[in-house]
């Protein structure tokens, strides 16, 4: 007969192990995804793999300039705006994301709420990537 406590560690043994697993193949998936944008951007898609370079590369083709990486950075060591700004930018972010690809509003309001599942759509699509468009 199980005992009661072992039964409760093996369940939480089994979901932890079951959440990691899950996490591991979503990663994965996001990771592919950033590449097939990367290359649709005529960029090469194993950057997506290296840390700060895939940073680096994503503002280059959002902004056209891939220092931008460092602006929620920089905004995030600044006392009072650290709460709000780099989450503020990471909107805007994902909304000329969008736009580089001539996707909408509503495609925007995607990827800044469910930012894995839509880039993996962004990634997968037929989708063809105009360039950076103006700052507004």
């Amino acid at each position: 007969m199980i005992n009661t406590e072992e039964g409760i560690f093996a369940l939480i043994a089994g979901l932890g192990i079951g959440f990691a697993i899950f996490t591991i193949v979503c990663v994965i998936a996001i990771v592919i995804a950033q590449a097939l944008i990367f290359q649709k951007a005529n960029e090469p898609g194993w950057h997506a793999i290296v840390p700060f370079l895939n940073s680096y590369k994503l503002y280059k083709i959002i902004f056209g300039n891939g220092w931008y990486f460092l602006i929620p950075v920089v905004l995030g060591l600044i006392p009072i705006v650290k709460v709000f700004a780099p989450a503020l930018f990471s909107i805007y972010t994902f909304y000329k994301l969008a736009k580089c690809f001539n996707k909408g509003t509503g495609f925007a309001v995607g990827l800044v709420l469910l930012s894995p599942v839509f880039l993996i759509i962004l990634g997968f699509s037929d989708d063809r990537y105009y360039g950076p468009q103006s700052l507004i």
